[in-house]
């Protein structure tokens, strides 16, 4: 599962880049991303074991998702991944997640300014 997780990566960094895949280094990208509400609390939480690569200001990553919920169901394993680019002080990110035949996605765009 690593090699096909690798080779995607390499993949989808070759496209986001416009060069070759190996054109900068691969990295390791651990991330949990936890719900919350007002009225309920802590909720689930998606944890995301991503492959990237990056360079020219850009990146893709992808690889599993593991789904845990808050509710005491059975944790879910999909797949995740975002590519992003960043221009000057601002930057743009579309990510994808997939669980069973459920499939969402995001766009983010934004800006970092030092003061």
């Amino acid at each position: 599962m690593l090699k096909a997780l690798l080779v995607s990566s390499a993949v989808v960094g070759s496209a986001v880049l416009g060069s070759p895949a190996i054109a900068g280094p691969l990295y390791f990208n651990p991330e949990a991303n936890v719900g919350a509400t007002g009225a309920n609390g802590v909720g689930g939480a998606d944890v995301d074991l991503h492959v990237g690569i990056e360079g020219n200001g850009a990146y893709a990553q992808i690889g599993p998702m593991i789904r845990v919920p808050d509710t005491g169901t059975d944790t879910e394993v999909g797949i995740s991944g975002k590519a992003g680019y960043g221009f000057g002080p601002g930057y743009t990110e579309l990510s994808f997640a997939t669980i069973d035949s459920d499939t969402s996605f995001n766009l983010k765009v934004g800006g970092k300014f030092d003061l």
